[in-house]
This record gives structure tokens, C-alpha cells and sequence, in this order.
């Protein structure tokens, strides 16, 4: 699918490559992927951004990308720019259209003998996230959440409703 999302924390990936650094030896010729055995595809996450607090709109995700590059996301009444929209602008159409899928069985089963897990992608690790952010001023509270963009409609097109993109903040 391509909307997995791996969030995996960093205090399970840096506990996990230090269990396998300090066994290395006895694992020779094993594979050993450290992401979130847990997978959580955008929607979802795009719903606990809402559970937390935050507004966001379900977008056409064709409609949201033409929007970007031909500047007819408009907040403000002037084109919005952010570094997320410049990011997500900037990728190709290829890029993402390819899915990893990672076999984490071994990976849990050596972590969890040595007692270290992974938060499941929930409300409560989103929650840690978003107080951290909005602690740092990467994010304002969502008390103080501006404004949606809204996009100007394109004038030749037809929206193309089989695939959903959200705007936030």
C-alpha cells in the first residue's frame, strides 16, 4: 500500500542497534530492520492529527500537488509556501511509488528478549510527538492554529477523487 507510514521513535531504533551491536557476533547472517513493526497508513495518521486537536481537510491528492506548483494554494490571499509544501513539491511522481515492506520478526523477537519495544503509532505517542513540537515551536498549539489554505479551483480540470492528500495547518 501506498500510504504505510513507518513512525519509528528514535529511543527503540538507537536501544535496538545497541542489543544488536552488543550480540553482533552470535547474529552473523541475520537481518535485522528497525522500524515500527506496528505500520499505520496516512489516513490514520492523518485522524490522530485530528484526535490530537489540529483542523486538517481532505484534499484530492492530485488536486493538492497541482495546486503547489501552480501556485493556486492561497492563504492569505497570497500563494502558500511552506517547508512541507516545498518538500512534497519537489518530489518526483516516481518517488514513492515503489513499497518497502520490512519482516521485523527477528528484529522483535531478539528486542523484546532483552525487554525493549516499540510504541504502537497511537494517540499517545502522537501525542508525546506534538507536545514536544509545540514545546520547540515547531508547531503552534492547536489552540493557535491558523487558517487552512484553501486552493483556487483549476480552471481546466476535473478533480480526481481516487486519491486523498490532507492539508493541515
Amino acid at each position: 500500500n501506498y500510504d504505510n507510514v513507518y513512525i519509528s521513535p528514535v529511543d527503540y531504533v538507537a536501544r535496538g542497534c545497541l542489543c544488536i551491536a552488543k550480540s553482533i557476533n552470535s547474529l552473523s547472517g541475520r537481518t535485522f530492520h528497525l522500524v515500527n513493526p506496528e505500520i499505520i497508513i496516512y489516513k490514520d495518521l492523518m485522524d490522530l492529527v485530528s484526535e490530537y486537536g489540529y483542523v486538517n481537510r481532505i484534499i484530492p491528492e492530485d488536486d493538492y500537488f497541482e495546486a503547489i506548483l501552480e501556485d493556486r494554494m492561497i492563504l492569505n490571499g497570497e500563494p502558500f509556501y511552506s517547508a512541507f509544501t516545498t518538500v512534497m513539491a519537489s518530489i518526483p511522481d516516481e518517488v514513492g511509488q515503489e513499497v518497502a515492506l520490512f519482516d521485523t520478526s527477528q528484529t522483535t523477537a531478539l528486542l523484546n528478549k532483552s525487554g525493549i519495544y516499540c510504541a504502537k503509532p497511537d494517540i499517545k505517542l502522537f501525542t508525546t510527538y506534538f507536545n514536544h513540537c509545540i514545546e520547540k515551536d515547531y508547531l503552534p498549539p492547536k489552540e493557535n492554529q491558523g487558517p487552512l489554505a484553501e486552493i483556487k479551483p483549476a480552471t481546466d480540470k476535473k478533480p480526481n477523487e481516487n486519491s486523498l492528500f490532507y492539508s493541515i495547518m
